[in-house]
């Protein structure tokens, strides 16, 4: 027997179906290091090993130890590389279906967070459910990562081809889904963390719709910086050709983001005004007439101090009067109507109509104004919503050939 016909012979066959040494070795109890001597023409395998190689590829004992097939049997070169073809990619489709269930795996790792964060919201711990939901998204997103790297490297350097850059494609771009899903869910779950510290009555735990509204402004802010992030990286990957319809995707991409950023920018002042300023949404008490305005802002209510000199004295009702734009007192009266906060009159001779603003009509004017500036925070993710619906119309739109310009050479 030669030995450099048979480490010939075993290299050929191996790359035929599609294997790589260290997968070859694992069928066969070895290392991969002897494999590699093997093909080195350093040494020969053990010769309980020859029936297991011999069946592994689907040759004889005689045959393998000739190193070359029978004479009987001549090989069809076009039939072997259609065969090493097929389990080629019956290989790559068994790691894809394998890496896309441990990656459905790290996705349900990471939306497990979800129900544990809300979990203790709801018992009044939400920085703690932040915490707890911190756990599952780093757990989705290092297993993930073990995942790719191993897929990646279980392919090894010797097996290469279209096939094989397509499969990394693919993979590459499930990791990438994973990893944005995570960066989604991080900026969701940050307002638990924040807004507690921020607001004393939110110490405890988001109520109503805070969390939500919140949660989804910041959740696709994370989003955004994390798709940035992953189309710098697919760029230095050299399996993402960087072809001129990738290019031009790449500038519709950054033309969408500015409009979308150069439109958050424009809400964020009407934002302000409408969420900030409750006087838009006060309903304040009129009154034209003086005897009107002294009859309810001198009335009590219950709980205030009887009539009477001291109480009088000590509840500090004093004397007060409203001047007009002629510096002449046109009413005067005691503040005793605990239920009003505010009075306002036009700067003219008679003051009137003058308002007065109520405990009762400020708490509403408040709560208007809390939910019109939590629905305004919608307006955010769906302006980016329609940005990024805007670059997948515009995206699949087929390119239109360019037309050449330029002045045409002389006729003869």
């Amino acid at each position: 027997m030669e030995k450099k016909r048979m480490g010939a012979f075993i290299a050929a066959l191996r790359k035929a179906q599609g294997l790589t040494q260290r997968e070859l070795a694992e069928r066969l109890g070895v290392s991969d290091k002897a494999v590699s001597r093997w093909e080195r023409e350093e040494c020969m395998p053990d010769l309980s090993l020859i029936p297991a190689i011999a069946d592994l590829f689907g040759v004889t004992a005689d045959e393998l130890l000739r190193g070359q097939r029978s004479s009987a049997a001549p090989a069809d070169p076009d039939r072997e590389a259609q065969k090493a073809e097929r389990e080629l990619k019956n290989l790559l489709r068994r790691r894809t279906d394998s890496f896309l269930s441990g990656s459905l795996a790290a996705a349900g790792t990471a939306l497990l967070g979800v129900p544990v964060a809300a979990f203790f919201n709801a018992a009044n711990r939400a920085e703690l459910g932040f915490y707890a939901a911190c756990f599952f998204l780093l757990t989705a997103a290092f297993l993930e990562a073990v995942l790719l790297a191993r897929a990646f490297h279980s392919m090894g350097e010797e097996t290469t081809g279209e096939a094989v850059d397509a499969c990394k494609r693919t993979l590459a771009c499930w990791a990438g889904r994973v990893f944005l899903l995570v960066a989604a869910l991080t900026g969701g779950l940050l307002p638990l963390v924040i807004l507690p510290a921020k607001t004393p009555f939110l110490s405890v735990g988001l109520k109503g719709l805070s969390w939500p509204l919140y949660g989804t402004l910041s959740g696709a802010a994370f989003l955004a910086l994390a798709a940035g992030v992953n189309t710098l990286v697919r760029r230095c990957l050299p399996f993402f050709p960087r072809t001129q319809r990738q290019k031009e995707r790449d500038r519709l991409g950054r033309r969408c983001a500015l409009g979308a950023v150069f439109a958050m920018l424009c809400t964020v002042p009407l934002h302000y005004m409408l969420s900030a300023d409750t006087a838009l949404y006060r309903q304040d008490l009129s009154f034209d007439r003086y005897e009107d305005f002294v009859a309810y802002i001198s009335r009590r209510e219950e709980g205030d101090p009887a009539s009477g000199g001291a109480e009088e004295e000590r509840a500090d009702y004093r004397l007060r009067s409203i001047v007009n734009n002629q510096g002449q007192t046109v009413c005067t009266y005691r503040h005793r109507n605990q239920n009003a906060v505010s009075v306002s009159y036009p700067n003219t001779e008679t003051c009137l109509p003058i308002r007065v603003g109520t405990l009762e009509g400020q708490r509403r004017a408040n709560e208007i104004a809390g939910t019109v500036g939590q629905v305004l925070f919608l307006l955010y993710p769906l302006e980016a919503g329609a940005a990024a619906l805007a670059f997948f119309l515009l995206a699949k739109r087929p390119q239109a050939p360019r037309r050449r310009t330029g002045r045409s050479g002389p006729t003869s």
